[in-house]
């Protein structure tokens, strides 16, 4: 079945690409939680913005939609440079979109990285046997609601402890993949 793949980094400490996988049924009502769990006034949901108690309500609420979680993650160094290990993550997330088919993959932008993604992402569907089986689009959060989704997620795996915990006990499939240096 094909996917769409919401995708967001975290740099605080590791250098963590996580993606969202959502059958396109369920896509409405992820949209619609989103949206509610936005407060008044409020264009998108920045989880490093959100108080603590509010941190949980987002996620009670996220962990409950239909989603598999794949989190991507390489550690930086002042030999493995944040834009090494972006790539290094978004590799390996094209290769598994790619191999599982995902329909269509939406990356919130980097505008310092958006060339480098375009043309990463160009070149992962050429050498694919499937080259039209991803439309992609790099966009904003205020623009996708549902780039909420891996933001939240990952803050917590970066976070670690209890955050990370409420990631891992949750009923969600969460695929995690580790890069050496």
């Amino acid at each position: 079945m094909p996917f769409h793949a919401f995708v967001d980094e975290s740099k605080a400490r590791n250098y963590i690409m996580v993606a969202v996988l959502i059958a396109p049924d369920h896509l409405q009502r992820a949209r619609q939680t989103v949206n509610q769990l936005r407060l008044r006034g409020q264009n998108r949901i920045h989880f490093t913005k959100e108080r603590p108690d509010r941190r949980r309500q987002i996620l009670r609420a996220i962990l409950q939609l239909d989603m598999t979680i794949e989190i991507y993650e390489v550690s930086q160094s002042d030999i493995f440079t944040e834009r090494h290990a972006r790539n290094t993550c978004l590799q390996q997330l094209l290769t598994r979109m790619l191999t599982n088919q995902t329909y269509y993959l939406v990356l919130e932008i980097d505008t310092s990285m958006s060339n480098l993604d375009r043309q990463q992402i160009i070149r992962a569907t050429l050498i694919h046997p499937y080259p039209n089986s991803l439309r992609y689009a790099l966009l904003t959060a205020r623009e996708e609601p549902l780039l909420a989704l891996p933001d939240a997620i990952a803050w917590c795996w970066s976070r670690g402890g209890v955050w990370k915990n409420i990631i891992l006990e949750s009923e969600r499939s969460v695929h995690h993949w580790r890069g050496e240096k």
